[in-house]
């Protein structure tokens, strides 16, 4: 577009070159005017040439006052779609702030009290913040019963439990009801980004891959799953489909990556920069 521009402009720039620097003096010659002019009856010289020459300059004005109001207005474009974009961008950064603020108020207070079947195993209390508590409550074997102190009992981690249970256990058991508040602010973020009006396709992809960059392997597992759940098995998934946001998870972190990445479109999963 911008060389087509270029182009235009530059043949402009020659006609004007021609009709300023090149006709006046031909239009003086009687040799190159022949019987076409002849100013005894044209009128002085300076009159004949300014007859002929000044629409050409009225139009070359025209034709700069048109150039500068459509740079002026480029301009004021591209100002807007600049102040739009920091608009969205400090909205952008404040709600993955308030991600991470979700994230570090998770506290995970439990007793382990069997673990790996051992039936004397002695009790373990234990104390998890933020992000190992991720891991935790994702990766736990079956033989490991947590008591959390809020009256509700988890047998062994998420994974193992879809596992055993299937895909919908997250969307089943009220335990989980604490990550509630993770999941819906997860998908308002990516739906912001999906939704800007200031956007290119290949932008939105690259904000979803500054947000895809802070996920813990086990916070992937986690979503993946709660994807393929009734809670998740909408509008959510979808958007995970569009911008790749498992293009690098782990195949250990999922029971069977072969059979569950087969409930995913190839979107979900793709490497490739869109275009």
């Amino acid at each position: 577009m911008n060389n087509k521009k270029n182009y235009t402009g530059a043949i402009f720039a020659a006609s004007v070159l021609i009709i300023v620097f090149i006709l006046p003096p031909l239009l003086t010659r009687n040799w190159f005017l022949g019987n076409l002019f002849h100013f005894d009856t044209t009128g002085p010289i300076g009159d004949t040439i300014g007859g002929i020459i000044n629409p050409f300059i009225a139009i070359i004005a025209a034709w700069l006052t048109y150039k500068a109001f459509i740079m002026q207005y480029d301009a004021n474009q591209e100002l807007r779609k600049d102040a739009e974009i920091n608009r969205f961008e400090n909205i952008f950064f404040q709600l993955l702030n308030m991600q991470q603020g979700i994230i570090n108020e998770l506290v995970l207070r439990a007793e382990v009290i069997n673990k790996d079947g051992k039936e004397n195993f002695p009790t373990q209390k234990i104390t998890l913040h933020g992000r190992e508590t991720f891991r935790h409550i994702y990766e736990e074997g079956t033989s490991c019963k947590i008591q959390l102190k809020d009256g509700y009992v988890v047998y062994g981690g998420i994974k193992h439990n879809i596992k055993n249970l299937g895909y919908n256990y997250m969307a089943k058991n009220e335990d989980l009801s604490f990550l509630d508040h993770y999941f819906r602010h997860l998908y308002r973020i990516i739906k912001y980004v999906d939704e800007s009006p200031v956007l290119n396709k290949k932008e939105k992809y690259s904000y979803i891959c500054i947000l895809r960059a802070q996920l813990s392997e086990y916070e992937l597992g986690l979503i993946f799953y709660y994807c393929l759940s009734t809670n998740g098995n909408g509008n959510f998934k979808r958007l995970t489909e569009t911008y790749a946001l498992f293009n690098d998870i782990r195949d250990y972190v999922l029971n069977d990556p072969i059979k569950d990445k087969k409930r995913y479109k190839a979107g979900a999963f793709n490497t490739k920069y869109p275009e």
